[in-house]
C-alpha cells in the first residue's frame, strides 16, 4: 500500500504539469491573439470566423495567387487605362506579346511570400521587356510594385546582393530605353527610381513590424514553459 500510494504521488504531478503546460500556453496563445487585434476591430460572427479560417487554410502561395490573377483580368479588360509607361514608347507588336507580358508581371506573384526573390526577379523581367517591347499591358505594371514591396517585407536571404541586383538592372533598363528613343530625361530616371522606393521602405517597416511580433511570441512561449517548469519543480518537492 505504502509503495502504490508512493507511486500514485509521482504520477499526479506529471498529469498536473501537462495540464498546466497546456493551460498557460493556451492562455499565451489567447492573449497574442487579442494583442494583435486592434481595439477597433469589430467582434466577428460564427460565420465570419469560419470564412477567415477556411481562407487561412489555403496555402499561401493559392492566397496570393488569387491576387495576382485578379490583376491579370483587370489588365486584359479594355479600361482605357494605358499602365506604367516608362520609357514613352509606342510600338507594333504581335496581338500575343501583350497578354503574354500581362501574365508574366502578375501571375509571379503567387510566389510574392514563398519566393520574393523569384517573383521579383519573373516580374522585373517582363516589365523591362514590355517597356522595351512599348506595347500597353494596362495595369498590370502595378504588378513590380507589389513584387518590391514582398520583397522587401519577406525576403530572408541574400537581400543586399538583390537590391543591387535590381538597382542595376533598373539603370541598365533606363540606358536601353534611352538609347530606343525615349524622351525621358536624366531626371525622369531618379524621380521613377525614387517611385520605385516607396514600397520598398513600406515592406522594410512591415518587415520590422513581422520581427517584433515573431519576438514577442517567443517570448511569450520561452515563459509559459518556464513558468510550467517552476509550477512542476513546485508540485515534486
Amino acid at each position: 500500500k505504502h509503495r502504490h500510494f508512493r507511486s500514485d504521488d509521482h504520477r499526479r504531478p506529471s498529469r498536473e504539469s501537462r495540464r498546466i503546460v497546456s493551460l498557460r500556453v493556451g492562455r499565451a496563445a489567447e492573449h497574442d491573439s487579442v494583442e494583435a487585434m486592434s481595439p477597433l476591430t469589430p467582434a466577428r460572427s460564427p460565420r465570419a470566423r469560419q470564412r477567415l479560417a477556411w481562407w487561412l487554410a489555403l496555402p499561401v502561395a493559392a492566397r496570393d495567387s488569387i491576387g495576382g490573377v485578379g490583376l491579370g483580368v483587370l489588365s486584359l479588360l479594355p479600361l482605357g487605362v494605358q499602365g506604367v509607361a516608362l520609357g514613352e514608347l509606342h510600338h507594333h507588336a504581335a496581338p500575343w506579346v501583350s497578354p503574354v507580358l500581362i501574365a508574366a508581371q502578375t501571375l509571379p506573384l503567387a510566389l510574392r511570400r514563398i519566393r520574393p526573390g523569384v517573383a521579383l526577379a519573373i516580374v522585373g523581367l517582363a516589365f523591362a521587356a514590355a517597356q522595351l517591347a512599348g506595347v500597353g499591358t494596362g495595369v498590370a505594371g502595378l504588378g513590380l510594385f507589389v513584387a518590391i514591396y514582398s520583397f522587401a517585407a519577406y525576403q530572408r536571404r541574400h537581400r543586399v546582393v538583390i537590391d543591387g541586383g535590381a538597382t542595376v538592372a533598373y539603370a541598365v533598363l533606363a540606358y536601353a530605353l534611352h538609347v530606343e528613343g525615349s524622351p525621358n530625361r536624366l531626371i525622369d530616371w531618379v524621380t521613377f527610381f525614387l517611385v520605385l522606393t516607396t514600397p520598398w521602405f513600406i515592406g522594410q517597416l512591415v518587415r520590422r513590424r513581422l520581427a517584433e511580433q515573431e519576438s514577442r511570441e517567443a517570448r511569450i512561449a520561452q515563459r509559459a514553459v518556464q513558468d510550467a517548469r517552476n509550477q512542476l519543480a513546485r508540485d515534486l518537492h
